[in-house]
């Protein structure tokens, strides 16, 4: 059977950059708009991608749920795909023991993101109450990698630190998260969703980097000065990989040395749009 692929939300940063390396290898991809969702159900989709989702949950919770929820709902009903993985978050590690697959998970009522979290949480839910085992969840780190409209903490400090050079920091320096590359992502997902064993993997790096460190390597690269506020420190359990290395032999690329490349595609967005 020819592979085929559908990545639902390709007009974000994950899928824009999954359906264009599936396109890269010659591959073929379909990336459904919003207007098309209500009709998948009559088309063979393929691999399915879902990452469907957003930033504005607080403007639009109703908007959110049906992001989530609703249409991973339809799919699941119709069945018409031959894989489904649906796009998670490592965020969801946040108030728990540790950062294994099998780690109990809470949400915590006081964290802003709690919202969110859940959304998260009962995506996987869904999939999970599904019969077919390729029907997958990936619970994906924080990425690295060229997002020149990104509000995320990376894409925000290079994008300070380039056009003002100064970073305003309302985090505390030794607040730690994991990071990923963007074509780490893009690799190893397509090999998940046509021949993983398991049903839940962490796409992540494995190793916690401070907010010092990145903050301290982007100030090397460009030459701005941070300016570090008064900040709650916010540490998340390290990520465990060892389900995909030991299935996919995956091997991530260090994240501080990813930092002067993506850098560099900043600096040249940006020089393109004042010249």
């Amino acid at each position: 059977m020819k592979r085929s692929y559908t990545v639902l939300g390709a007009t974000g940063f994950i899928g824009h950059h999954l359906a264009a390396a599936l396109r890269s290898s010659g591959l073929p991809v379909c990336c459904p708009g919003r207007s098309e969702l209500h009709s998948l159900a009559k088309k063979d989709l393929g691999h399915v991608f879902y990452s469907l989702g957003g930033d504005n949950w607080a403007e639009d919770p109703f908007g959110a749920i049906d992001a989530h929820l609703t249409h991973l709902r339809r799919l699941l009903e119709c069945r018409g795909f031959q894989s489904l993985t649906y796009i998670s978050s490592t965020r969801l590690y946040l108030g728990a023991t540790g950062g294994r697959e099998d780690c109990p998970l809470v949400v915590d009522y006081k964290d802003p993101g709690r919202f969110h979290n859940a959304l998260k949480l009962a995506g996987e839910t869904l999939c999970f109450a599904s019969d077919r085992p390729e029907v997958r969840v990936v619970r994906l780190s924080n990425v690295i990698g060229f997002a020149p409209r990104g509000i995320s903490f990376i894409p925000v400090l290079i994008r300070d630190a380039i056009l003002t050079g100064e970073m305003k920091l309302w985090t505390a320096p030794d607040s730690a998260k994991d990071y990923i590359a963007i074509e780490d992502i893009v690799g190893i997902l397509p090999r998940i969703s046509e021949s993983g064993q398991c049903r839940l993997y962490n796409v992540a790096s494995g190793k916690s980097i401070t907010a010092e460190s990145i903050v301290a390597r982007i100030e090397a690269i460009t030459g701005a000065k941070a300016k570090w506020h008064k900040g709650e420190t916010v540490i998340f359990p390290a990520i465990s990989i060892d389900r995909i290395q030991k299935e996919f032999q995956f091997e991530p690329r260090p994240a501080l040395d990813l930092l002067p490349a993506v850098c560099g595609q900043f600096k040249d967005a940006f020089s393109k749009r004042t010249a």
